[in-house]
């Protein structure tokens, strides 16, 4: 999907889904996404708590941005992240149309 604006031209894609586990001690973010054999470790992240934190994908070279508990993607991403109900609301939109 591309954003134009605030509009989306292109098809909706479901991504894996991917699951955070933060250890505030140790600033590690562990990720795995779905039938992922190994997480990934991503060390020496800011964490404010749970649902707010920073950390560099060093395979990347790009910071993965949580707020509130969202992914924050790159001005250049054209990936964003919505709600379970907005996306419902795009499948539903799309049948009728």
């Amino acid at each position: 999907m591309i954003l134009d604006k605030t509009y989306c031209k292109g098809d909706w894609l479901d991504n894996p889904v991917e699951t955070f586990v933060v250890n505030q001690d140790s600033g590690q973010i562990i990720s795995k996404l779905v039938n992922q054999s190994e997480p990934d470790i991503y060390q020496n992240c800011t964490i404010k708590d749970r649902k707010n934190w920073v950390c560099m994908d060093e395979s990347t070279q790009q910071n993965i941005t949580v707020k509130d508990g969202l992914i924050i993607y790159s001005d250049n991403s054209n990936t964003r992240q919505i709600t379970r109900l907005q996306w419902l609301q795009n499948i539903i939109l799309k049948i009728i149309t």
